[in-house]
């Protein structure tokens, strides 16, 4: 049984609701996918997006449902937007999941963690131009990633970010060893700094969710199975 009334999926930049949909199907634990303000917007929208309306949004989401305790999993930048929702929701997240996801360090900003040379080329105008690639993505989702994927807000890269709130948290580093996006370096620096409860190493691209989200499903649905006890050991 349970142990979390359900799970809110926060998804990375560029992308959506849409990223988590093969795993909730398959979820036995009410869920949740939160949309963030600005999928498919016109730049100049996304020039006026900034990260508190990133957080104030998935935190209305997620208390539309009523639930006592939520397991909070994010991908990606989705890390930057965990802090801030932590701090409103408080006691009433029981878990955070990170899969391979930013963790800026304490009053640092996401920018300040990127590479200096991918900086000015993806960061432009207050707008954030993606070149990822769907490694290991195939078939119909290789599609809709194609499809949905989308320019994003730039403001939120720039927020510095405070992890007071996320330390008190029981979570999950899940790190990718194959991720093209975040090397495995980058992520282990993340850990080292974030001090995550468990890291669970896995194989895998920077969108395993989406191009194997049996294996994430199975880590998520034990994650959320764990007794109070067992998750803060």
């Amino acid at each position: 049984m349970s142990k979390v009334d359900g799970i809110a999926f926060i998804h990375g930049g560029a992308n959506g609701a849409w990223n988590w949909s093969d795993i909730r199907q398959q979820l036995l634990i009410p869920s949740i996918a939160i949309d963030l303000p600005g999928r498919g917007a016109a730049d100049e929208i996304l020039a006026g997006i900034t990260l508190e309306d990133w957080v104030n949004h998935s935190v209305g989401e997620i208390e539309r449902q009523g639930w006592r305790k939520v397991m909070l999993v994010g991908h990606s930048l989705a890390g930057i937007t965990i802090p801030g929702v932590v701090e409103r929701l408080g006691d009433a997240i029981a878990h955070i999941v990170y899969i391979s996801s930013m963790a800026p360090h304490e009053g640092k900003s996401a920018y300040d963690m990127m590479p200096v040379g991918l900086r000015d080329e993806v960061l432009r105008d207050k707008v954030f131009r993606p070149n990822a690639r769907h490694l290991g993505v195939t078939g119909a989702m290789l599609r809709i990633c194609e499809e949905r994927s989308c320019n994003d807000a730039g403001q939120p890269f720039f927020a510095p970010i405070s992890r007071r709130a996320i330390a008190q948290i029981p979570s999950t580093y899940i790190r990718l060893l194959e991720d093209e996006v975040l090397s495995d370096a980058r992520q282990q620096d993340i850990i080292r700094e974030l001090k995550p409860t468990f890291v669970i190493p896995l194989h895998g691209f920077h969108f395993a969710h989406i191009s194997n989200p049996d294996l994430i499903c199975g880590v998520l649905s034990t994650i959320a199975a764990m007794t109070p006890d067992q998750a803060q050991e």
